[in-house]
């Protein structure tokens, strides 16, 4: 089989969706009998990358961009696009994309993409959207994880989680102030100190590179037993870990929000997630069905939700079974399929 060309931003973040996902395609097209070489533009300077990518470019007919910004996503499309004999295909990760397509300055970008055999959304609004541009040769494949949902035994053994009358919950993102992370603090801060008989705590799983950020986590840590940080969850140990917990809290504002990974892992643990009203945490988190989705803009919000579901573990249990159920949505064995046919176009 030929080599595949993959135009990525991979880091050495321990706890990053994007890299998570570029990982996830690389694999996929591993495991289907590819080669595949990687441009990784984020480790060259600028005039490295420019050669450089000029070059592999050239060498390969198939090339699948997964670009991490604005930056990179207009450079290699306009790259790409120059070369008509390529099979070019364009993996959308994050939320940010959208508010591009949305600014008439990029049209003329955009439009380029149009040359590509394939464009790959990660939710129905931004295939929507895409859509109303008038591209054809867009697919929905929504967001996607290769690991492995827990089994029936394990779901068994879930269930008596919400009877046992302790109520831990987990943050697990990247611990960027954007993630909503003091929020989450805040809330169980305040809920734990107004129910001193109840066994209420909070774990967090996640990456901090903020130094002011964790100076602030510390004090939490120091002056809330009941707030840990618990370090960085790796691919062997994810799923499980999450299933051992009450709830995922997810109170993100963060402006490059798309389909996250970490949402997507919680349904694979049958976990149910606490939600903010913000991107398209909607479109995957269903109200009272896999989770509870607050108003950002309420001060109450998160606390409330916090609340409900401390208060309706019946409620809760119904949720994580609705999670396991809805986690076989998102395997990314299926979702890339359209991505393998066009390739072998």
């Amino acid at each position: 089989m030929e080599k595949i060309l993959v135009i990525c931003h991979l880091t050495d973040s321990k706890c990053n969706g994007q890299v998570a996902k570029t990982k996830d395609v690389i694999n996929f097209l591993k495991d289907n009998g590819y080669q595949v070489d990687i441009l990784n533009y984020g480790k060259m300077n600028v005039f490295g990358r420019i050669f450089k990518s000029k070059s592999e470019i050239k060498k390969h007919k198939c090339i699948i961009l997964m670009p991490g910004g604005k930056k990179a996503l207009f450079f290699y499309t306009k790259l790409i696009s120059r070369r008509k004999d390529k099979n070019a295909h364009y993996v959308a990760i994050g939320g940010w994309v959208l508010n591009l397509l949305k600014d008439k300055k990029n049209t003329k970008v955009f439009n380029k993409l149009k040359s590509f055999k394939g464009i790959y959304l990660q939710n129905k609004e931004a295939y929507n959207q895409f859509e109303t541009s008038n591209f054809k040769n867009i697919y929905n494949i929504s967001s996607f994880s290769s690991k492995k949902p827990i089994s029936h035994d394990d779901l068994k053994i879930k269930n008596e989680i919400y009877d046992k009358g302790q109520y831990r919950f987990c943050f697990y993102a990247r611990i960027i102030r954007e993630k909503g992370i003091l929020l989450a603090c805040d809330a169980i801060s305040k809920i734990s100190k107004n129910n001193p008989d109840k066994n209420i705590s909070l774990d967090i799983y996640g990456e901090c590179l903020d130094k002011d950020l964790q100076e602030e986590l510390n004090v939490i840590y120091q002056s809330n037993k009941n707030i840990r940080y618990c370090g960085v969850l790796n691919d062997d140990n994810a799923i499980k870990t999450l299933s051992t917990y009450y709830s995922m809290l997810f109170p993100t504002f963060y402006k490059g929000e798309g389909t996250p990974h970490s949402i997507i892992e919680s349904f694979m643990a049958a976990l149910p997630v606490i939600a903010s009203d913000w991107a398209y945490n909607s479109e995957i988190v269903t109200d009272k069905k896999t989770g509870l989705i607050f108003d950002l803009k309420n001060p109450n919000g998160l606390e409330s939700a916090i609340e409900f579901a401390i208060s309706n573990p019946e409620e809760i249990k119904k949720y994580s079974k609705s999670c396991f159920e809805e986690s076989g949505k998102y395997n990314s064995k299926e979702l890339l399929k359209p991505l393998l046919n066009n390739i072998k176009l």
